[in-house]
């Protein structure tokens, strides 16, 4: 019943951003401007597992064991509003031999999951070097997490696979901003913080911009965590790391 209403919440939130870019679209004169961007972020995985114990991803592990991976981000500007939304799949199987009680060892750790990021904004300064914008929105998250524990003396020898999946959908509010260094040269921030069905989440990122003819350069550093409940797959999660990607603006 939890992941349907996960389920439901995303599609009320995909319905509400079109509801509010209908309204944008009939407040002025100004144009749309659209900006698209692809990018890979090498992100360390850090996993804080059910019986305590943590377990970390390494990107250069994760990039070896990554099955699937797709990472893109849109957005739509017009006037003083702001649309933004941000998409990442991830595939990973990692082996791990963690010996996390006497008799119990964590062989494998397996993550497979969707970070979707959708945000309406508000542009509330504007000077000739800096902008900031308000933002208000929702993060969604889905996991499965396979664990597979070896189990030595002095318990019975063998293996078990456990493996479960949930969604949470947060409400977020945050800012975000850009400052112009040259006509070529600018730096971009973006915090947030959010709950709902985890105890907290939040996320923080910077960026120093490189302005070609047709499209820009990017190259900044993300932190992104969520905080769980006690009775959920996983305790903790967060992902960090830089990233790196080219941005189109038209």
């Amino acid at each position: 019943m939890k992941l349907r209403f996960n389920y439901l919440a995303v599609l009320f939130l995909c319905l509400f951003v079109q509801g509010v870019s209908a309204q944008i679209a009939g407040d002025g004169t100004d144009n749309w401007e659209y900006v698209a961007e692809i990018y890979l972020w090498g992100a360390n995985v850090d996993v804080t597992n059910p019986d305590g114990s943590s377990s970390e991803i390494r990107f250069t592990d994760l990039a070896q064991d990554l099955e699937l991976g797709f990472m893109a981000a849109l957005g739509a500007q017009r006037g003083n509003w702001l649309l933004l939304a941000d998409f990442i799949y991830l595939d990973v199987d990692d082996d791990v031999e963690d010996q996390v009680l006497p008799g119990v060892e964590l062989k494998t750790l397996g993550l497979e999951g969707w970070i979707i990021n959708g945000a309406v904004g508000y542009r509330i300064h504007e000077s000739e070097r800096h902008t900031l914008q308000t933002l208000a929105g929702a993060r969604y998250l889905w996991l499965e997490a396979p664990l597979t524990f070896r189990f030595d003396d002095p318990l019975p020898p063998g293996r078990e696979k456990i493996s479960e999946s949930e969604g949470f959908v947060d409400g977020v509010v945050g800012f975000r901003g850009h400052w112009r260094f040259s006509p070529k040269w600018y730096l971009t921030y973006h915090a947030d913080v959010g709950t709902g069905d985890s105890d907290t989440t939040w996320q923080g990122l910077g960026a120093i911009v490189y302005r070609f003819d047709n499209f820009d350069a990017v190259l900044g550093y993300r932190y992104l965590d969520w905080s769980l409940d006690d009775d959920e797959p996983l305790q903790d999660l967060n992902l960090s790391g830089v990233f790196a990607g080219i941005k189109f603006i038209f």
